[in-house]
């Protein structure tokens, strides 16, 4: 069906001819039916029919010559030649004639890249292939477009041979549009009008098109015409960029897909795929042309595609495109001139933008992008843009952070980006950004922490000097915080709080803007500890209140009021616990302490707020307890004049109450083999060491609060020595050293009555004195090779009772029964018989000394 019979050619060359009665003198050469039915024959009775009509033929030419000149690429051979040989009669001067009847030869040729005919297809592709060769652009202008779309088809026609063709026809259309194009081998209007005509076919009907080999042959060929256009590309920008942009995803390797959604398959992680992905669309030649694009940018063009590549940003699909629209926007930001003033009036909505897709996108490496894409705009981007965009990462870190931590990470990243990339625009909104970063770097995911940490010390400095230059904001920030419906962040906030008033993040301990961010936080601090819920955090607030109460104490402010009122009980304020956010939760964020709030507020004084640390250390919650009475030790540590020595003890006191309350472990009955001490050494091992590190800490609360008052002392030490006695013998290490450190609590403030002058120590020594020394003697005299620290401890303890001894006459000596003078005897001289600690074996010689000394003056 695909070949046409001489007798019908004929008929149809006849007719177009104009000279239908030409039919008959063909038929006269009909003498062979094999002649009849071949195109040869054919050709051959044309050619007579020519040769004896030639004058007629004239007026038909134009009609002629285009059917001639695709004959001459027929499919058949036979057929070629004897068209060819036609042409040569016909057409004297075959250019001539190409260049005048140029119009209708393209008339001819163009649909016929479209016919049925498959002989037709590919004859009308080599056809204009061949014509195509050294035209000028006014020759072509009219036609050109159209060649190229079908060249286009021809390329993914279903016969092969027409795809050869097809590709041979669209090498030499592109070649002539790509040297058209290139204002080097043109002129520019021409090279203008090339692109108009050639880029939006190629981006609508050539990348977009489902064809693998039709995209293929459109991406190269777009990159070749943009390589050279120059600044003629301009006014194409836009819609090249975001056609370019959206191909990037959709002309993907399916491969690349598949791996990524089978990337436990094959143990590989997904993140991993992704990088590789993005480096692969990066070197591919349409990430090439788009780098072109920005090269070429005018202002013009600039204007009109960054709406378009927000527009990408917020709605595009694909993880190449996403990506690439990223670099594409921070390849704009860096460009130096006009093209930067206008991302710089674009700026807050590129930002919003950016920042929402830096927290929305599932795909790390997206964030990622984004952020980096994000700093380079804040590098020149309007100050109301950077205010906005570093609010929108705080309100998100806050906000959404607490239930997904790779948002969080995502932000210090954004952080750490805006730092690196635009450290001279954030100068001015550091005081902006380090409150959200000092929060943040009490965050519990090991890589935020990191991440906000290197911001902090690329914008801060230091913590002292960050602390000092921007202690206003992260007060207030802190203050905000510790008011959230999130425990995550209630209890950085605490952290924070902590980290901003510890004597060991700054100067001295009378730092004064360390003092007065106390001061600022102290009533927020107390609202927090004040409600009665328990959540997880909650301890950090107790040690940044003890450090607060520490700083306020030790400064010069006007806080005498603060610092002499005393309340005799903890000062709260009731209420019932929310269940979703903390009672007070405004004032938190409103009342900023000041000297004249903590002199006028009773409940706010340094004594009513160790009173509410107090009343926490009676909290149930073990590891709650143990923190809070670790905060109590470290304040009281530092606050000589504050008694509440008599609330300690009645911690110390419930707490060993529990203790004697517990069932004694399985087996307490001494086993075959081992007799009761080394029994009564095997259960106290097998007791909770949660439990045993209570009771010490209490006891260590007990000697921090010692009071400096004789009257108390008297009136709490009988208590306080009756209570210590199975201390003093305890199993436990952490419990017998706290014990030694109350008996050493007693020597130290009798010693400083004695040197402030105060004396009357007497009564006290004589009804303290021996019970503790023979509580000393028990820790000396414990000899395990795990109780060094015991009897170190007790031994230094030793050298000030002695030490007070001597300076009250050698009253050491008139308290120690001949017992206990043997018993301390006895143990010096071992410890004196230790080679292995040389200092421990002087104190114990010089102690025994002491002691000799002290009999020696007894029996006189």
């Amino acid at each position: 069906e695909g070949s046409l019979t001489t007798y019908k050619e004929l008929c149809t060359v006849a007719t177009e001819l104009g000279q239908p009665e030409l039919i008959y003198r063909f038929l006269n050469l009909a003498g062979h039916q094999k002649v009849w039915n071949s195109r040869r024959g054919a050709a051959f009775g044309f050619s007579l029919i020519a040769n004896k009509a030639a004058d007629r033929l004239k007026p038909h030419l134009a009609s002629l010559i285009p059917k001639l000149y695709r004959y001459q690429y027929d499919p058949n051979a036979s057929i070629q030649e004897a068209m060819g040989n036609l042409w040569q009669t016909v057409v004297p001067d075959p250019e001539k004639a190409k260049d005048e009847y140029l119009p209708h030869i393209f008339k001819e040729l163009i649909p016929g890249v479209g016919s049925r005919l498959w002989r037709v297809r590919e004859a009308s592709c080599l056809a204009l292939a061949d014509l195509l060769s050294g035209k000028r652009f006014g020759q072509v202008e009219e036609f050109v477009v159209e060649v190229y779309r079908m060249s286009l088809r021809a390329i993914d026609d279903v016969k092969e041979t027409v795809r050869k063709a097809g590709q041979a026809l669209n090498r030499a259309v592109s070649g002539l549009c790509a040297k058209l194009a290139d204002p080097s081998q043109s002129d520019s209007a021409t090279a203008e009008k090339v692109l108009g005509l050639i880029l939006p076919l190629l981006l609508q009907e050539g990348i977009s098109v489902s064809a693998a080999e039709v995209r293929v042959a459109s991406v190269h060929q777009l990159v070749k015409l943009t390589k050279h256009a120059g600044a003629s590309l301009a006014p194409h920008i836009p819609e090249l960029a975001s056609v370019l942009l959206e191909s990037l995803s959709s002309l993907e390797p399916l491969t690349n897909t598949y791996l990524q959604l089978n990337a436990d398959k094959y143990q590989v992680s997904g993140e991993a795929l992704e990088r590789m992905r993005v480096s692969a669309s990066r070197n591919s030649p349409l990430a090439e042309t788009l780098d072109m694009c920005v090269r070429y940018m005018n202002d013009t063009a600039a204007e009109a595609v960054i709406p378009r590549a927000i527009a990408v940003v917020r709605q595009g699909v694909g993880l190449p495109t996403r990506c690439g629209c990223a670099r594409f926007i921070g390849q704009l930001a860096v460009t130096p001139g006009p093209v930067g003033q206008v991302v710089r009036r674009h700026s807050s909505k590129l930002l919003k933008a950016l920042a929402s897709a830096t927290v929305s996108d599932r795909s790390p490496v997206v964030r990622q992008a984004m952020a980096g894409a994000a700093a380079r705009v804040v590098a020149v981007a309007k100050e109301g843009a950077i205010d906005d965009y570093i609010k929108e990462l705080t309100t998100t870190y806050f906000d959404r952070g607490p239930e997904d931590s790779s948002i969080r990470s995502m932000v210090g990243n954004a952080c750490k980006d805006m730092l690196s990339m635009a450290s001279d625009a954030m100068k001015d909104f550091l005081p902006q950004l380090l409150p959200l970063v000092f929060i943040a770097r009490e965050d519990e995911e090991k890589e935020v922490l990191e991440a906000f940490q290197t911001v902090w010390e690329e914008g801060a400095g230091s913590t002292s000097a960050g602390l000092r230059i921007y202690s206003d904001e992260i007060s207030n920030a802190i203050r905000t915080h510790l008011a959230s419906p999130s425990w995550v962040v209630r209890k950085m906030a605490a952290k924070a709080a902590f980290a901003s008033v510890d004597a060991g993040e700054g100067a001295g301990a009378a730092d004064a803007p360390r003092a007065s961010r106390a001061v600022s936080l102290i009533p927020a601090l107390k609202v927090c500890i004040s409600n009665p819920r328990m959540w997880d955090g909650k301890d950090c607030v107790l040690k940044a209140l003890a450090s607060s109460i520490v700083a306020a104490n030790a400064s010069t402010l006007p806080l005498t009021n603060w610092r002499t009122c005393t309340v005799t009980s903890a000062a709260s304020t009731p209420a019932a616990a929310s269940d979703s956010t903390m009672i007070d939760a405004a004032v938190c964020v409103t009342a900023a302490g000041t000297t004249d709030i903590l002199e006028a507020d009773v409940t706010l004084s340094r004594s009513a707020l160790v009173q509410l640390i107090v009343g926490e250390c009676r909290k149930k919650r073990s590891e709650y307890r143990k923190e809070a009475l670790l905060a109590l030790t470290k304040a009281l540590e530092k606050l000589d004049d504050v008694d509440v020595a008599a609330s300690v003890l009645e911690v110390v006191q419930e707490v060993s109450a529990a203790k004697k309350e517990e069932t004694p472990p399985p087996g307490s009955v001494p086993s075959a083999g081992r007799d009761a001490d080394e029994e009564a050494r095997y259960d106290a091992l097998m007791e909770s060491k949660g439990q045993q590190l209570l009771r010490a800490r209490a006891l260590q609360a007990l000697a921090a609060a010692w009071p400096s008052s004789a009257s108390t002392r008297l009136q709490l030490a009988p208590a306080v020595l009756q209570l210590l006695e199975p201390y003093f013998k305890s199993p436990s290490i952490d419990e017998r050293l706290a014990a030694i450190a109350v008996v050493s609590a007693f020597c130290t403030r009798m010693s400083a009555q004695m040197e402030e002058g105060g004396g009357g120590i007497a009564k006290e020594w004589e009804g303290v004195a021996p019970k503790a020394l023979l509580g000393l003697y028990h820790g000396m005299n414990d000899l395990g090779q795990t109780r060094r620290a015991v009897r170190k401890a007790a031994l230094t303890a030793s050298e000030g009772w002695f030490k007070l001894g001597g300076k009250m006459g050698g009253a050491l000596g008139g308290c120690l029964d001949a017992e206990l003078r043997s018993q301390l005897g006895a143990v010096l001289n071992e410890l004196t018989a230790d080679q292995t600690d040389i200092k421990m074996k002087e104190a114990a010689q010089a102690l025994l000394k002491e002691l000799n000394a002290f009999a020696a003056t007894q029996s006189a």
